[in-house]
């Protein structure tokens, strides 16, 4: 932490009642007694399968000087100073919300139901050439990774980008009342996480709360080829600059693109500025990752000459659109999680890759799509039977809806229940083919695949 915080600060922040006594500053904050360090507040969370406060004695063993408490909840701290709050979740986000207005940073926000995690790595990238910038680690994008990422500053940077997620209703209006952005944006809007919200309307509303959080002095950037994300952005109090691939009216467009190899040619417009650059990912998707991308960094005070060299060296996340090659393949792993958008434009991606030669697609489960699930499914294989690839190959409960699509369609398709199923039949046919796409939820653990097939 930059800027310690006095034990009066935390009371006065969190409404909390202090037993036992403590006095002096705060460095850290922990949620996880395996990570706890000497001095460290710890903060005790509960969920339905566990309850942080079971481990109070173990922080304290560990060094912790001072721990957060539901009120009213019974624990044994061995006479350490507890500080009883209403909430200890709601009291992290208040104390790092807090702590944020210590600093003169600007916030970029990102949410979306695919591709915030890329934009959010190619923002940082772009603003870091002239820019001091932290942003969220990986994707902690909740409501402890998004304190978590603010507690832990250990400076005052020019820019925090932060990736915000979602899979239940008020999440993002809570995140954005933890960080209000001077900058936000929307990438897309779909079907991700429909068990938590039921409709697509619902998601609709719940992105929404990022633009309507957002300062009255800031910018909401909005992609104006998704309809749904217009329709997010419409009463937001704050300047809107919209980009787009298909509308010639944006200030932020592509003149032209066209497919390079495994990455685009790419002729845009920022604003009244031309730039032609190569960005090297596979993907239509990435395209308009990326006009996002540059949109908010050119408004935030990126040069030009820093968007073309930022994104001509980008490299996709880790799992996220990764091309790799081994000497028994090419694997475009795009397994780190799955919805019906994403699904979808992997397998596009994958077909472009391929250049009519022979492929194998290996689909894993998308889930946490509640009743939707079979129908979601169900066009996927439907998607799939009309880019006609040489082999499918279906893992997982749910994506036997797909399968009931491709078996009559498809040119060869197999079906498994369970990964150690699956095992048995890559065996015979991952010789076969040198072009191997993974797409599939974070739950299927399709890099796994990798691991046995492919690394000697």
């Amino acid at each position: 932490m930059y800027k310690p915080l006095t034990i009066e600060e935390i009371i006065k922040v969190t409404a909390g009642k202090l037993a036992g006594n403590v006095t002096g500053t705060f460095h850290l904050f922990s949620t996880d007694t395996r990570t706890i360090q000497k001095d460290d507040i710890f903060v005790p969370l509960t969920g339905p399968n566990f309850d942080g406060h079971n481990y109070i004695n173990e922080a304290f063993t560990k060094g912790a000087k001072l721990t957060l408490a539901h009120v009213g909840k019974s624990i044994t701290a061995s006479g350490n100073p507890v500080l009883y709050v209403d909430d200890t979740l709601e009291a992290y986000g208040k104390i790092a919300r807090y702590y944020l207005e210590k600093f003169s940073s600007k916030v970029i926000a990102v949410t979306g139901s695919v591709g915030k995690t890329t934009i959010k790595e190619m923002i940082v990238a772009i603003l870091k050439a002239r820019f001091d910038v932290e942003a969220t680690y990986k994707n902690y994008n909740n409501r402890i990774g998004v304190p978590q990422t603010i507690l832990s500053l250990s400076s005052e940077p020019d820019f925090i980008v932060l990736e915000m997620g979602t899979n239940t209703k008020g999440e993002i209006q809570s995140l954005v009342e933890i960080a209000p952005p001077h900058y936000s944006l929307i990438t897309t809007i779909g079907s991700a996480h429909l068990a938590g919200f039921h409709t697509i309307n619902e998601i609709v509303k719940e992105k929404s709360h990022i633009y309507y959080g957002t300062r009255k002095e800031g910018y909401a950037f909005v992609n104006l080829d998704d309809p749904r994300v217009v329709e997010a952005s419409t009463e937001a109090a704050c300047k809107k600059i919209f980009y787009s691939v298909k509308h010639h009216e944006a200030p932020f467009q592509l003149n032209s693109f066209s497919q390079n190899g495994t990455g685009w040619k790419i002729d845009a417009r920022l604003k009244a500025e031309n730039l032609y650059f190569k960005l090297p990912l596979l993907g239509y998707h990435n395209i308009i990752n990326a006009l996002g991308a540059m949109a908010v960094s050119y408004v935030a005070g990126a040069k030009a000459s820093d968007i073309k060299s930022a994104l001509e060296h980008f490299k996709s996340p880790h799992m996220r659109g990764e091309l790799l090659v081994f000497k028994r393949g090419t694997v475009f792993c795009d397994c780190y999680n799955a919805n019906p958008e994403s699904t979808k434009a992997a397998l596009d991606s994958f077909k472009s890759l391929l250049k009519g030669a022979p492929g194998l697609v290996i689909l894993g489960d998308m889930l946490e799509l509640g009743s939707s699930s079979r129908q979601l499914h169900e066009e996927i294989g439907e998607y799939a039977s009309a880019l006609d690839f040489a082999h499918t190959l279906l893992i997982g409960n749910e994506m036997k809806y797909a399968y009931r699509v491709l078996k009559d369609n498809a040119k060869t398709v197999d079906y498994v229940r369970s990964y150690e199923e699956a095992k048995i039949v890559l065996e015979k046919i991952i010789p076969n083919y040198s072009s191997v796409l993974l797409k599939g939820s974070r739950g299927m653990r399709l890099e796994r695949i990798i691991d046995d097939f492919y690394k000697e």
